[in-house]
């Protein structure tokens, strides 16, 4: 199918919260195990349905050790979706988040529009946890984020996180907030606009 838009997502986080493991169960529907440490980034891709139009997102898993962290900064810009993941188990993955938006916010400074996620992983392991979901809440309410608790092992919520992120800034492209020929806002045209716009034009719905 080709898609009307392509959409770019960043992974970031502490080193083994689960951010492979969130991305693999996206792409793959399925739990890997025994995903080991990315080291700098990794990149997958996915079609997803926005309303009537065909988004693709192009998604990068970056690396949490501090080591890889000035290698890794330069996939960081041009981004419309920033995650940011902590394990509810590890009390230090959460209080980390602050420096991981603040990291994020710095290389993306020219997308005012950018859209960030605060998501809690491993929800499926409610007796081991340090991280209530309100604490989680209250730091998405205070730097405008959405929030969502997550198991990559059972899939909860993985998709959904990816969807809202994505409908969420599509309705700002609707909105007329996005400038497409602005590359450091993530969003691109695919073929479809592409072709719509070299057959018709705005009167057969060209989004240029």
């Amino acid at each position: 199918m080709s898609q009307d838009f392509f959409l770019k997502f960043i992974i970031v986080g502490n080193t083994s919260v689960g951010k492979s493991a969130i991305l693999h169960r996206f792409i793959k529907n399925d739990f890997k195990s025994d995903t080991i440490a990315t080291v700098g980034v990794d990149y997958k891709a996915r079609n997803i349905n926005v309303e009537d139009k065909s988004i693709g997102l192009m998604i990068w898993d970056t690396a949490g050790m501090e080591q890889y962290r000035s290698f890794t900064q330069a996939y960081y810009r041009s981004s419309a979706v920033a995650i940011f993941v902590y394990d509810i188990t590890k009390k230090d993955t959460f209080t980390a988040i602050p420096e991981w938006i603040e990291l994020i916010r710095r290389n993306c400074s020219d997308n005012p529009h950018l859209i960030t996620v605060i998501v809690g992983n491993k929800s499926d392991l409610e007796a081991q946890r340090a991280v209530e979901s309100k604490d989680g809440d209250k730091m998405a309410k205070e730097n405008k984020s959405l929030f969502f608790e997550v198991s990559a092992m059972t899939g909860d919520n993985i998709d959904e996180l990816f969807e809202k992120a994505a409908q969420q800034f599509y309705e700002k492209y609707k909105d007329g907030d996005i400038d497409i020929t602005n590359d450091s806002f993530g969003f691109l045209l695919g073929p479809r606009q592409l072709e719509i716009c070299a057959t018709g034009g705005e009167s057969s719905g060209c989004s240029c």
